[in-house]
This record gives C-alpha cells, structure tokens and sequence, in this order.
C-alpha cells in the first residue's frame, strides 16, 4: 500500500482542519471525511480549535463538533472541542451535510429492535507483524 503522507507529515488534526476547510471547494464528501477524521482517537480539542482559527474554519468544525455532542453525549471530546472554539454563527442552510451523515445508525440489532448509532470515525492501522 503506497501512502502519500504519513501521520507525521500529516496530523490527523492537520487533515480534518484541511478537509473542513472553508476555502476548499465544495465537496459534501469531503466534509463527511472531514468529520471522520474530526473524531480520530487522540485528537487534541485545543489543537484542533487554533487550527481552526488559523484557517477561519470555526463554523464547519462547530457544527460537527455539536454534531458529535448529540450522538456522543458521553464522549467529552466534543463538549472540550465545542468550548476550545470562539463563539460564531451557525453555517448557511443547506451548506453542510445533515448531522445523520457522520453517523452509522441501524433499526435492528442482535437483540432485536433498537435503534444504535455509531461516529463515524477512522481506526488505527495495524501493520502485518
């Protein structure tokens, strides 16, 4: 498998900044890529905000991180996250995907009926030992 950069090169944090980025162009895919990586183990709230700030990107990174805080009402990255970030308007209608989309949900489990959601997010890779 070839990579193009390694997480080195290239932070997760640095990628959902990147892929959140209000100076990209508009591309519904890449902002769902953009909120899976938002939600990357190990993310730092408080990194992830200056990157934020620096790229004036604090409206898409709100709305996934409020997103995350009503699926992942437990998950303190995204209260941490939320309060790291200035104040600011919501995005313009119809702009960002529906908050449904960065989520995995099912009607029916093992058990029988019942509703599971689950973030979308990355898992680390493990190399071939």
């Amino acid at each position: 498998m070839t990579r193009l950069a390694s997480e080195e090169q290239l932070s997760n944090e640095e990628l959902a900044v990147a892929l959140l980025c209000v100076a990209m162009p508009y591309n519904p895919h890449g902002l769902r890529c953009g909120a899976a990586m938002l939600g990357a183990e190990g993310n730092s709230p408080a990194r992830l905000a200056r990157l934020a700030i620096l790229e004036r990107s604090e409206v898409p990174l709100r709305y996934v991180a409020e997103a995350g805080r009503k699926y992942e009402p437990d998950n303190s990255f995204w209260k941490e996250l939320i309060e790291a970030l200035p104040p600011g308007p919501p995005p313009k209608p119809g702009v960002m995907p529906h908050p449904t989309r960065f989520v995995a949900m099912t009607g029916f489990t093992r058990k029988g009926p019942g509703l599971v959601v689950e973030w979308q997010r990355p898992h680390r890779h493990l190399a071939a030992a």
